[in-house]
């Protein structure tokens, strides 16, 4: 089972830990509207996964049980294409690598050199693009992304579709339900959250914050918990008993028993 596993169908691109080819006959399948490559992206990593369908339908969640028949597939095409590319090198006595770029062989000199730096750095973009969409991350991961302008910024008048990750005044929010943005409703007032759930912690109090006692993340109202992770709220810190997905039930709420307040440092 291979860990890292990227198909985007339209644009031939079936990336194989790290390794990326193009393959013609995967982007004319999904031109021709291919029942194999009938969505827009598909993302394995580590033992789990998701299809992206596109036009705005919510991702299918994949599992183990699902990589023989939805993720195998492609990396057998993946597989194949090496292969085939492997033999033509050799045969004419060359070496094979798989470059960032296999729509031709690389020019020489520099302007292809040039050209394949750009290529690799097309790429390397789009995957950044694919995945910070998609996957789960840690609030300080989010937050990093976040600073390194990887989310468009939250913009009234814009409609978004559910799904959507996007940063409004820091702090990345993952859209619950299709909305078109309203000036008088940006992601961050109480109420919200059904709406715009937050992803990482208030970029002010949470820089270097990875969720131990010494660094805890600010806590968040619809952020996701994590079981012993440390969060501070209202001057306090606190340790979470449990995951606690979307917590909407702040630290200090009466009988919460899955919030445990630690002494401050």
């Amino acid at each position: 089972m291979k860990q890292h596993v990227t198909v985007i169908p339209s644009d031939g691109l079936i990336s194989v830990d790290g390794e990326a080819l193009f393959l013609h006959s995967l982007k004319n399948d999904a031109a021709g509207g291919g029942a194999q490559s009938a969505f827009h992206a598909l993302q394995w990593h580590d033992g789990a996964g998701h299809v992206e369908p596109g036009d705005g339908q919510p991702n299918e969640m994949l599992g183990i049980a699902d990589y023989s028949g939805r993720v195998a597939p492609f990396v057998a095409l993946w597989q194949a294409e090496k292969e085939r590319l492997a033999a033509g090198a050799a045969a004419a006595g060359e070496a094979f690598d798989v470059p960032a770029n296999l729509e031709a062989r690389e020019p020489a000199g520099q302007e292809g050199a040039e050209a394949r730096a750009l290529s690799s750095a097309i790429l390397t973009a789009r995957m950044q693009a694919e995945m910070v969409q998609s996957l789960a991350f840690s609030p300080d991961e989010f937050a990093t992304f976040a600073k390194a302008g990887l989310f468009a910024a939250w913009t009234a008048g814009e409609t978004y579709a559910q799904g959507r990750r996007l940063v409004h005044e820091g702090i990345v929010y993952e859209v619950m339900q299709a909305v078109t943005a309203l000036e008088a409703q940006p992601p961050d007032p109480d109420g919200m959250q059904a709406v715009y759930r937050p992803l990482s912690a208030a970029p002010a109090d949470g820089a270097g914050a990875d969720g131990s006692r010494d660094h805890p993340y600010p806590f968040l109202c619809g952020m996701d918990v994590r079981n012993g992770c440390c969060y501070s709220h209202e001057g306090k810190l606190w340790l979470a008993r449990a995951d606690m997905p979307a917590c909407v039930r702040h630290p200090g709420t009466a009988g919460l028993w899955q919030w445990e307040e630690l002494p401050c440092a």
